[in-house]
């Protein structure tokens, strides 16, 4: 009878230790699943880009949103809508949930946090949200507030003043302040706004993003709203052609 219990007590501790291997497993997943690293990488600020100076480190908190840390940085990316650039190749990171719009349908869709949009060869961007990885034909990557990012080439025009900017340009725009300019692959610049300041960006098939407006108008004269409330929005994974 003893050795009986003593077996069975045996089997109860193995069977805990395997139990809070999983949960610490599980908990280590759910932390790796919060942080990420890159390397190789910049953002532009006040209209100068900022490298990394060997690797950044990300980490998303429910409350306090996206902190990259690194190299003596240790910047908030949820409150002024940065993205980060890879140097080595035609990608980009959205440190904070975003939404993906197409200018000329009315396709609306959440990216969460550290999903990445980069440029296939041939044509299209390749998303990845998670495990979800789609390639979309163009759009505007927003947060909601100031910052657009164009997945296709597009005109910038600043009162009177007109810029082509190449696909994964990014500008941040905040009226009666100023607009920021990312051209990708060039010099990124900062432009005074002004009360008055007119600002549009018009795409090939004809809509206009009015950016200080947060408004798309449409071909037959009425508008749309950019959207800014996310949790309602489809996932990726939902994408069809």
């Amino acid at each position: 009878m003893k050795n009986e219990w003593k077996n069975k007590w045996i089997a109860a501790g193995i069977a805990a230790v395997a139990m809070a291997v999983v949960i610490s497993g599980v908990f280590l997943f759910l932390r790796s699943g919060r942080q990420m690293s890159v390397k190789d990488a910049y953002y532009i600020q006040d209209g100068e880009m900022v490298s990394s100076e060997g690797r950044w480190r990300l980490t998303f908190d429910k409350n306090k949103g996206t902190t990259l840390k690194g190299h003596g940085v240790r910047k908030n990316l949820t409150d002024d809508g940065t993205v980060i650039y890879y140097k080595l190749e035609n990608k980009v990171l959205l440190p904070q949930t975003d939404c993906l719009q197409f200018a000329a349908e009315d396709k609306i869709y959440r990216l969460e946090y550290f999903s990445t949009v980069e440029l296939v060869e041939g044509g299209g961007y390749r998303i990845k949200d998670g495990s979800t990885s789609v390639v979309v034909p163009g759009g505007i990557i927003y947060d909601g507030k100031d910052t657009y990012l164009f997945l296709e080439p597009v005109k910038l025009t600043v009162d009177g003043e007109v810029t082509d900017l190449p696909a994964l340009s990014m500008i941040h725009a905040t009226y009666g302040n100023a607009i920021e300019i990312y051209p990708y692959g060039y010099e990124p610049s900062e432009v005074a706004l002004y009360t008055d300041s007119d600002v549009k960006v018009t795409f090939s098939e004809g809509r206009t993003l009015m950016p200080l407006t947060d408004r798309v108008l449409l071909e037959n004269q009425g508008w749309q709203l950019m959207c800014t409330s996310y949790q309602m929005l489809p996932r990726i994974n939902t994408w069809e052609d």
